[in-house]
């Protein structure tokens, strides 16, 4: 018996494409202070330290050079966190316990991205720009 159509012909490029996706709109505008805050034995420490590594790269940190990251170490197996001090002066928290670091840019792009203020552009038409030219020579 064969497999059913799903209604997809092409396969997914995998995490590596995921994450590469999620990157691109990672923007730091509306943070003014991101503090990381794990304990390095903790079981998901690994995916605290890759986040901790996009963020403080310098693809992220052109986006806002303003902004502060502090990385505060603990011994006391807390759950690791993330928590983002906005520039309207609210502030997110994110609770990391069970997510890895894809899940984790995911958030980061629903919650602080989405709030940075879109960018617009400017498109003229070759009519307008003909009008314009037109305007000038008179």
């Amino acid at each position: 018996m064969a497999l059913k159509f799903t209604g997809t012909r092409t396969r997914s490029a995998g995490i590596f494409d995921a994450i590469r996706k999620q990157l691109k709109s990672l923007t730091l505008e509306p943070a003014k202070k991101v503090t990381f805050q794990f304990d390095p034995f903790e079981q998901n420490a690994t995916s605290m330290r890759h986040f901790l590594y996009v963020i403080s790269g310098p693809t992220a940190l052109r986006t806002n050079p303003s902004c502060k990251i502090k990385t505060e170490i603990v011994c006391d197996r807390r759950e690791p966190t993330i928590d983002v001090a906005l520039s309207n002066g609210e502030s997110v928290l994110f609770k990391c316990r069970h997510l890895d670091h894809l899940d984790m840019i995911t958030l980061f792009n629903k919650y602080v991205s989405a709030l940075a203020p879109k960018k617009v552009e400017v498109v003229t038409s070759a009519i307008q720009s003909k009008i314009a030219r037109k305007v000038l020579k008179k």
